[in-house]
């Protein structure tokens, strides 16, 4: 018998006959997540500046906004390997090869190609490929696997 608090269990994340490997659905669920972290972030960002330095900060906050976007993800995944989203579904993007965690540099190209490829001809790659790999993830060398969550 096992003693100590329940594990945890995501329901969205349920895996299939490939193993780890999450369904793509949890995947979009993920991005969506994360998305909208963002956006409060901005939004909370965007108020704060704005009152306190009046049009020079609404375009401080615009420049941090951008900035803070576009490296969101690659500095989380390349710290802990997840996002937000990824978190809170039990996601986690590691080496393809080893397993291990990715670094800046992975997870940078990851979400270039992500960016620049867009997001609907990853998904579609990842939908098609053995383990629902992305090209970005192809690229990049990673893979997005089950994982639970680190607090």
């Amino acid at each position: 018998m096992a003693y100590g608090p329940p594990r945890a269990t995501y329901p969205l994340a349920t895996m299939d006959a490939r193993g780890d490997v999450p369904w793509l659905v949890t995947r979009v669920f993920a991005a969506i997540v994360d998305a909208f972290t963002m956006m409060l972030g901005m939004l909370v960002l965007s108020v704060v500046l704005g009152g306190f330095l009046g049009d020079l900060g609404m375009g401080l906050g615009s420049l941090l906004i951008y900035g803070s976007w576009f490296l969101y993800k690659p500095v989380a995944e390349a710290w802990t390997g997840r996002t937000v989203g990824k978190w809170l579904l039990g996601l986690k993007v590691v080496d393809a090869r080893t397993r291990g965690p990715i670094g800046f540099g992975a997870a940078l190209l990851r979400s270039l190609v992500l960016c620049f490829a867009s997001a609907p001809i990853c998904a579609l790659v990842a939908a098609l490929s053995e383990k629902r790999r992305g090209l970005h993830d192809l690229i990049a060398g990673t893979l997005v696997i089950r994982s639970e969550p680190s607090v």
